[in-house]
């Protein structure tokens, strides 16, 4: 369910890439499974500590119980269980807590055990502890044994540790949820030798210290525990992923496993973040635009409705809200060089850019704006940017237009950045002509260049508020944009082409651009290295990859005019096209496979002797004519194959090669038959 709360500049060698991708992502962090063990309800020990003691002390006046403790049978001293106790399957660990005092012996004087003579042992409220193979009984305890032996005087009440336990080999049974640990084996511990006396007989006098470790009467104890609650995780997914702008909209969304009814309440820290939201279908979402600058740390708390699970609390998700939004579009400065303000260059000119375009004169830094993504079909995404920035020298008037930069990345940040390229003149008197649009003079251009490659990295973007930034990418100018300031095609050079180079002085090269593309922009896929098939940018709709049509795709410069009444193009390889009005890339036609009748003459049938008309035959004596004096037509070459396949096909003996050559040869084929064209 989905709720939401409503608010009243040094250049490197080589390229160094900054893409700031301000998008909308999704980071989910996990909860660690939360444990969720039974409470001990109830249980019980029964433990005589020694029976021979318990023998010398038989009369009823010389034992007690009370606070819920019971001499069974009037012999076996028996305590419940109470709160506090725990028991951990997963460890075999836990403790019992027993209630209840019990005394074995008689006391002199007034019942006040620890500060009353006699010959007893007294316990008060034991606790039975379980680690693994060992465990231990401690108690409120005390002793007297008249002190008949200077060892033992008259022990004080205090909680001392009385015996130890030996579980190793032991597995607890387990009945309705009772587990039983019968007859453990029990050894004095020191502080028990200060409180019990051993005698050889009832009718001894002479108390002796026992012996630390010495065997005492198994104890046989047991818990009662609540069915164990089932564990439940729970995760936090926040968005935008990195960070926020104050002010934005941001979305928590839990997810719940098992799938479960209950309640998540959303946090920042300790506060709450609005009511708690009801879960539905394993799922809890909050959206609140009134986080303040800060970083946050949002965690989702999970409260089930049956009982018989147990809630569960996300990990913190650190989250930092800035105040101020990054800038939408690209950066750059071309190169050190070219951005600089130093007289005789080819200088920024912001007073000639073309909007969104504009320049930061502190950091000599021009920008593009209006971004949009495009996803390619080959995994890729495209980042396009509007305006047009001018460089330009007044020295000698020479300008230089960089307008609609594009960037096109892998997911390892490879790929290449390109723009529409000019560069011209502007007449005037040296050293000081200033740019005049009216009067400029395109040399070259416009015309898309590839202006950098970028090659060799491994960098995925990095989250951050409001985006994500895509750094540490290198690469070097494009062979591309070094040939077209080179001039060709009968147009001169860029006056300042030799400033542009991969191999001269570092301020040559080019310098690091920065780019913002859209906020909502979902550029998950290329962070994973996953294929895009399409990808919604919410100012463009959804947008798809063009699909192909036809078998082949040709440049125009491939295609040759078979007929100037046809509308019919002829590849390089003998392959006649289909119509190529399909919408297809401009600038490419279909090439499909051509089986070499279409063009070929029609046949006559067979018997057929008319003469062939005089317009024929001179149309095949120009033909030959032509053969002798020109290279062959491609049609006058399918014509040629066309007569000695019709000739041949009559052949069908062994010999057949020989007399389709001959055939050929009495035909008046001055170049003899050269088999059929295919």
């Amino acid at each position: 369910m989905s709720t939401a709360v409503s608010r009243s500049a040094s250049r490197p060698l080589a390229i160094l890439l900054s893409f700031v991708l301000a998008i909308a992502g999704l980071l989910v962090v996990p909860s660690p499974a939360s444990a969720a063990p039974g409470d001990v309800t109830g249980g019980s020990a029964s433990w005589g500590v020694d029976a021979a003691w318990r023998a010398m002390f038989s009369s009823p006046t010389m034992r007690s119980a009370t606070g819920g403790a019971s001499i069974a049978s009037g012999d076996m001293p028996t305590w419940p269980v109470t709160t506090g106790s725990s028991w951990d399957a997963a460890s075999g660990s836990g403790t019992v807590q027993l209630a209840g005092a019990v005394r074995l012996g008689y006391l002199t004087g007034a019942p006040i055990p620890g500060s009353t003579s006699g010959n007893y042992v007294y316990l008060n409220n034991p606790t039975i502890s379980i680690s693994g193979s060992t465990g231990t009984i401690s108690a409120q305890s005390a002793g007297s044994s008249h002190e008949l032996n200077p060892e033992l005087p008259m022990a004080g009440l205090a909680t001392r540790t009385i015996a130890t336990l030996d579980l190793s080999g032991m597995t607890p049974t387990e009945v309705d949820g009772t587990l039983t640990w019968p007859a453990v084996p029990v050894a004095i511990a020191a502080g028990g030798t200060e409180i019990l006396a051993s005698y050889a007989s009832a009718d001894d006098l002479s108390a002796t210290k026992r012996a630390v470790g010495s065997a005492l009467d198994p104890i046989t104890f047991s818990i009662t525990r609540e069915a164990p609650l089932t564990a439940t995780t729970t995760s936090l997914t926040v968005s935008p992923v990195g960070g926020a702008v104050a002010g934005d909209d941001v979305t928590l969304t839990a997810e719940v496993a098992p799938s479960i009814d209950g309640t998540v309440q959303f946090r920042s820290g300790p506060d709450a973040l609005g009511a708690p939201v009801t879960v539905v279908a394993g799922v809890a979402s909050l959206t609140v635009d009134t986080l303040a600058t800060a970083t946050h740390s949002l965690a989702a708390v999970f409260t089930p409705a049956d009982a018989g699970y147990a809630g569960s609390a996300s990990a913190a998700v650190d989250f930092p809200v800035v105040a101020t939004a990054p800038t939408r579009g690209a950066a750059w400065g071309l190169s050190t060089y070219l951005n600089s303000a130093n007289f005789g260059r080819p200088n920024p000119s912001p007073a000639n850019f073309v909007a969104p375009a504009g320049f930061d004169p502190a950091t000599r830094v021009s920008t593009w704006g209006s971004p949009t993504v495009v996803s390619n079909a080959d995994g890729t995404v495209t980042l396009n940017f509007s305006g047009a920035t001018l460089n330009h020298a007044g020295t000698g008037g020479n300008w230089l237009r960089l307008a609609d930069l594009s960037a096109t990345l892998d997911a390892q940040g490879n790929g290449v950045v390109s723009a529409v390229v000019s560069y011209g003149t502007v007449p005037g008197t040296p050293p000081s002509i200033p740019y005049d649009a009216s009067t400029a003079v395109t040399v070259r251009g416009p015309e898309r260049v590839d202006l950098v490659t970028l090659s060799g990295n491994a960098v995925s973007p990095v989250a951050a508020p409001g985006g994500s930034t895509w750094s540490g990418l290198t690469g070097l100018w494009d062979a591309d944009f070094l040939a077209f300031l080179a001039g060709g095609d009968g147009a001169a050079a860029w006056g300042y082409a030799s400033t542009v180079t991969n191999t001269g002085a570092a301020d040559r090269k080019p310098a690091p651009p920065h780019v913002h593309p859209p906020e909502r922009a979902d550029l998950r896929a290329v962070r994973d290295g996953r294929r895009v098939g399409s990808l919604h940018v919410p100012e463009l709709g959804e947008l798809r990859p063009p699909q192909p049509v036809g078998r082949e795709l040709r440049r125009p410069d491939d295609v040759r005019r078979v007929n100037p009444r046809d509308d019919v193009h002829l590849g390089r390889h003998g392959r006649q096209p289909e119509s190529h009005d399909h919408g297809l890339l401009p600038g490419f036609v279909a090439q499909p496979r051509w089986d070499g009748r279409q063009l070929a003459p029609p046949r006559r049938p067979p018997g057929d002797r008319r003469r062939v008309g005089r317009r024929r035959r001179l149309g095949s004596r120009l033909l030959r004519d032509r053969a002798r004096h020109a290279p062959e037509h491609p049609v006058q070459r399918l014509h040629r194959g066309h007569r000695a396949w019709s000739g041949a096909r009559r052949c069908r003996d062994a010999d057949g090669q020989r007399r389709r050559a001959d055939l050929g040869a009495r035909r008046g084929d001055p170049r003899g038959s050269a088999g059929p064209v295919g």
